[in-house]
């Protein structure tokens, strides 16, 4: 049997204040029954760490999607920082031992695609890559009201999210069109942030 699998990941710092509230955001969708997601695990702050993350995919011998969101830091070399220590897709993906149809990755963080160079895991077929922005340039943030309460966000989350909601666009096969919308032209004009697809196959 082979199953999709949702990660969230998140760590607010002395000045990101937005990641927790993009993990609520992830969260309400992806707990939709049109997902299909068969678990949905969250890692915030002390729990963000490589071996529980680790743990949590190692469990399953055959995953269809895995997705794994990530709001928080990210550096111009392509790592994010954990809770206990700075990551890369390569540290993250050699410590796999599941066979994964397609890795989701789904990154709010500065510098993210720089994230994936490219797949050379075997028992990986494809990695995806939804960033937030491009490799010189950072992920911003902005307080915008939710229900009559103002909280602080991630930009790319949470335009990802209300789009894939308002179009609908549950089938994670057609998740580039996420990227077809005039709104993420407005807002790499107005705070120079590139939203970008990309997928990896091994070869």
């Amino acid at each position: 049997m082979t199953y999709n699998i949702c990660l969230l990941i998140g760590l607010n710092s002395n000045d990101l204040f937005g990641p927790l509230n993009d993990l609520n955001i992830a969260k309400k969708t992806f707990k939709k029954k049109e997902l299909d997601i068969h678990e949905l695990v969250v890692f915030s702050e002390e729990k963000a760490k490589l071996d529980n993350i680790i743990k949590s995919i190692n469990k399953y011998i055959n995953i269809n999607n895995l997705i794994i969101f990530f709001s928080g830091h990210g550096n111009k070399y392509g790592f994010l920082k954990l809770y206990d220590q700075l990551v890369s897709n390569d540290n993250i993906c050699k410590n796999i031992k599941t066979k994964i149809k397609n890795l989701v990755y789904i990154l709010d963080t500065c510098f993210s695609e720089n994230f994936i160079i490219k797949n050379n895991f075997k028992n990986i077929n494809c990695i995806t890559l939804l960033s937030s922005c491009n490799k010189d340039q950072k992920s911003k943030e902005a307080m915008i009201n939710i229900n009559k309460e103002y909280i602080i966000v991630g930009i790319f989350t949470y335009y990802l999210f209300k789009i894939m909601n308002y179009k609908k666009i549950y089938n994670i096969n057609h998740w580039q069109l996420l990227c077809n919308n005039n709104l993420w032209s407005i807002i790499d004009k107005k705070f120079s942030q590139t939203i970008s697809y990309k997928k990896f196959f091994l070869r």
